[in-house]
C-alpha cells in the first residue's frame, strides 16, 4: 500500500508522572492539554554517519552511523494560559481570595475641581471581580484634543473618591482626567510567571491524522506516538498590527519510551496506520 499525506495533525500530550499546572493536577497517563487547531507539524529524523577511508583516492570502505535522533515540531494557530506555560516552562497562577493578581489599568474619567483640586471617582473603572489598589494612582489632565495638558501627581482616598496631590490651573469645574492605577483581581485572570529555573518537561505524546490510500482515495486513519517527549523550552511571540497572526510552534525531542501495549521494547517513535477501516 502507498499513501499520500497531507492532513493537519491533532496532538495530545499525556502526563508522564504525577505533574500540576496552574491550580490542576493531572494523574499519570491522563490527558493535559490538546490540541487541535494546528497549521504544520513537521517529523525529522537525523543520524550521523562517519567513514573509514583509504586507498588510492582515498575512497569511503565501510560507514557506521550512529546519534539517531527524531524531533517532532508543530505550529498551533490558538494557544491557551495552559499551552503557554508547557511551552515556556512558567508556573500558572489563577486569581482567587488568596492568590490575588495585581494588573495594571488606565481610563479617561471626569474629575471634579474644587479650590484647584481635582477628585476623581474610581467607581466605574473597577471591575466587579477586582478592587482597586490605593498606591501607584497618577493622573494627567487632558485637553480638548485629549493631549496631557497637566500633571496631577500622586493619588489618595479609594474606589469612591481619589484625590490628586498637584493643584490644576483651573479653579472649578470639571476636565476629563487619565488615571494609572492597579487594580488586584480575585478572578477572571490568569498570570504566567517565567523564571530562570523552570523548563519544560517531558510528555507522552499521540497525534492523529489521515493518510490518503493512493488506490482507491480513502482516507486512512492514522496515529504518531512519541512515547517520551521532552518540549524545548524555546519561544517567539511575535506581536504586529499588520500581516499574519502570531503563530506557536512546538518543539520536542524524542527519547527512548515504551508505546502503550508494548511492556518490552523502548522506541524513539511509532507510527500506526489503521488500513482496515471496516468498507
Amino acid at each position: 500500500m502507498k499513501f499520500g499525506i497531507r492532513e493537519a495533525v491533532d496532538v495530545v500530550f499525556k502526563a508522564l508522572a504525577p505533574v500540576t499546572i496552574g491550580s490542576t493536577s493531572f494523574a499519570k497517563g491522563e490527558p493535559v492539554l490538546y490540541f487541535d487547531s494546528l497549521k504544520t507539524s513537521t517529523t525529522e529524523g537525523t543520524a550521523t554517519t562517519v567513514y573509514a577511508q583509504g586507498g588510492r583516492g582515498n575512497p569511503r570502505l565501510i560507514a557506521w552511523e550512529g546519534d539517531k535522533a527524531i524531533t517532532f515540531s508543530f505550529e498551533d494557530a490558538l494557544i491557551s494560559a495552559e499551552g503557554m506555560a508547557i511551552l515556556t516552562g512558567a508556573g500558572l497562577l489563577e486569581a482567587g481570595a488568596d492568590n490575588k493578581i495585581r494588573v495594571h489599568q488606565k481610563a479617561v474619567l471626569t474629575g471634579t475641581i474644587a479650590e484647584k483640586k481635582v477628585t476623581v471617582v474610581m467607581t466605574d473603572a473597577i471591575p466587579a471581580n477586582g478592587t482597586l489598589v490605593t498606591e501607584d494612582i497618577f493622573g494627567f489632565i487632558l485637553d480638548n484634543n485629549e493631549e496631557i495638558s497637566e500633571r496631577l501627581g500622586a493619588g489618595t482616598g479609594s474606589a469612591a473618591s481619589v484625590e490628586f496631590a498637584n493643584e490644576a490651573t483651573q479653579t472649578t469645574g470639571t476636565v476629563s482626567v487619565l488615571v494609572d492605577y492597579y487594580v488586584d483581581m480575585t478572578a477572571g485572570a490568569k498570570e504566567i510567571t517565567i523564571t530562570a529555573d523552570q523548563f519544560a518537561g517531558y510528555y507522552y505524546i499521540e497525534g492523529d491524522t489521515l493518510f490518503r490510500r493512493q488506490a482507491d482515495g480513502v482516507d486512512l486513519p492514522a496515529q504518531l506516538v512519541i512515547p517520551n517527549a521532552k518540549i524545548q523550552t524555546n519561544f517567539t511571540f511575535t506581536m504586529a498590527p499588520s500581516g499574519d497572526p502570531s503563530t506557536f510552534t512546538f518543539t520536542a525531542d524524542a527519547f527512548p519510551g515504551k508505546v502503550k501495549g508494548n511492556k518490552t521494547n523502548k522506541v524513539l517513535y511509532a507510527l500506526q496506520i489503521i488500513e482496515d477501516v471496516g468498507e
